[in-house]
């Protein structure tokens, strides 16, 4: 979630929009999980499931997709970056099974995140117009996938599991793939020159402000909020 891209400020050599939605995601994520903790673990009736609380995670998941897709423009050392985030994504997996395996994490942001830049170098090959056509049926998954009858969890990766699967995180290829693809197709589209779109000082800022520093870090901010949340939380309730 975290990529080295150009910008026009060359003491920076990034695209300072890029992590600043990068930084609004995290902060969003962090909200959001600070929620859920609360309800998980220190019994407080917090619904995250739907109103305000359930939006602001899915806004925060939606721009790290459309920011991730984006980025794709800006550097193509797809497999090291994606072997790196899977062994993340395995790292969390097997953190959450030590803390609860009732909340153990199968398949879910992380290793959403992994398998799209492992396999960015098929989409690349992929033509503008086609790639707007798997969107839809990448979006129109979310009505008719739950038809396909399955046996097995072996593709709930993909979006295919029974009614006995479960995961404390969990965002499927389908159909959420679809926003990663949007991000490409952006990213085609207005990073072309591989250079920011908005010049700083036209929004009056003419430093790194702090939500693009967190956007820089997204990736060790993303790993290590969690367990600090839950730590916090959990000297709070021994009190």
């Amino acid at each position: 979630m975290n990529e080295r891209e150009p910008n026009i400020n060359l003491r920076s050599n990034r695209i300072w929009e890029i992590d600043l939605l990068r930084g609004i995601a995290i902060v969003l994520m962090v909200l959001f999980h600070i929620m859920f903790d609360l309800h998980e673990f220190s019994g407080y009736l917090i619904s995250y499931h739907d109103g305000w609380i359930y939006w602001v995670g899915k806004i925060a998941v939606i721009l790290f997709m459309l920011v991730s897709g984006i980025s794709h423009c800006f550097t193509r050392s797809d497999l090291k970056r994606g072997f790196v985030l899977l062994s993340y994504a395995l790292l969390v997996t097997v953190c959450s099974f030590l803390f609860d395996v009732n909340m153990l994490i199968v398949f879910g942001i992380l290793h959403f995140f992994a398998f799209c830049i492992l396999t960015t170098p098929l989409w690349r090959r992929i033509s503008t117009m086609s790639l707007s056509i798997l969107i839809l049926i990448a979006w129109s998954s979310m009505y008719w996938i739950h038809l396909i009858p399955v046996s097995t969890n072996w593709f709930a990766w993909a979006g295919f599991y029974t009614d006995s699967f479960t995961s404390g995180d969990y965002y499927p290829v389908l159909p959420w793939i679809g926003w990663y693809w949007l991000g490409m197709v952006i990213g085609r589209h207005f990073y072309r020159k591989k250079q920011s779109l908005i010049p700083m000082k036209l929004i009056f800022l003419s430093r790194e402000n702090v939500l693009q520093w967190i956007g820089k870090h997204s990736i060790w901010i993303y790993l290590i909020h969690q367990p600090i949340i839950v730590g916090v939380l959990t000297l709070l309730n021994s009190k």
